[in-house]
Parts: C-alpha cells; structure tokens; sequence
C-alpha cells in the first residue's frame, strides 16, 4: 500500500512538473503573430500621440497603446546613425539627432548603412516618441527596391 500511495504521489509530481516544463518552453509571444499592419504616416502618428499631440497625456497613452503600439508601419527617413543593429533615423526635417529609433531583426542589414542615407524600413512600433525622446521600433527589415 506505501509503494502505491508512493507511486501515486511520483505520478502526480511528475505531471505537475511536466506542465510547469511545457508552460515554459511554450512560446506564445507576439513576436510569432503577425503584427497588424498599420497605414499611419509618422506624421498621423505624431500629430496624435506626440510633442506637438493637442491631447492630454492620457489621451495620448490610450491612442497609442490602441491604435499604434505592436503595429506593423512602412516609413521612410534618412539615416543619421547607425550601429550594432539599431538604426536611428530622422523623419522631420527639423530634427536634430533622430525622430525613430528601430532595432533591427537582422543586424547585418544595418552594416552598409551610412549616414544621410535615405531607408525605407518596416518595423513595429514599440514605444511613443515626445518633444525629446523618439519613437522605438523593433523587428525591423530595409527595403528593397
């Protein structure tokens, strides 16, 4: 009776364990959904969630994070960095340093990149820029013409 309360109590263990393994190894993130592509320009998108935004604060987080945050975009700007994979890119001309900051999925693709080189890029949005920051963007890919 000892062994098979004992066994009974292996098993159980065992399958918790088991469960707790495929819950880790699992991926569910969103890396692996396709992100829903977004037709916003940046300029759209800084009018509503950015510096010159007449919203409140608020506003702006929930347009963001409803309309913008983890969408796939096609912008176009003009490289004013680039190292290691990210990519910071100016879109308005009036900016100093950069109006993006993209990571780039590959980052190679970023080796032959050269400064006030004009990119067309896909990414997807991560975070919102303001009058200081710019606006981050991960996975992202050149592209071709």
């Amino acid at each position: 009776m000892k062994k098979l309360l004992k066994f009974i109590m292996y098993a159980i263990l065992g399958f918790f364990a088991l469960i707790i393994v495929i819950a880790i190894f699992s991926d569910t993130s969103e890396h692996e959904k396709p992100a829903e592509k977004s037709s916003a320009t940046f300029r759209q998108v800084d009018s509503e969630v950015g510096c010159s935004s007449k919203y409140s604060e608020d506003k702006k987080e929930d347009i963001f994070k409803n309309a913008y945050k983890n969408k796939l975009f096609t912008w176009e700007g003009i490289v004013s960095k680039s190292d290691n994979g990210r990519v910071q890119i100016k879109i308005k001309p009036t900016t100093i340093v950069s109006d993006i900051d993209i990571r780039l999925k590959n980052k190679k693709d970023g080796y032959e990149l050269q400064e006030n080189m004009i990119v067309k890029f896909n990414f997807i949005m991560e975070s919102a820029g303001g009058c200081f920051l710019p606006y981050t963007g991960k996975n992202a890919e050149l592209v071709r013409n």
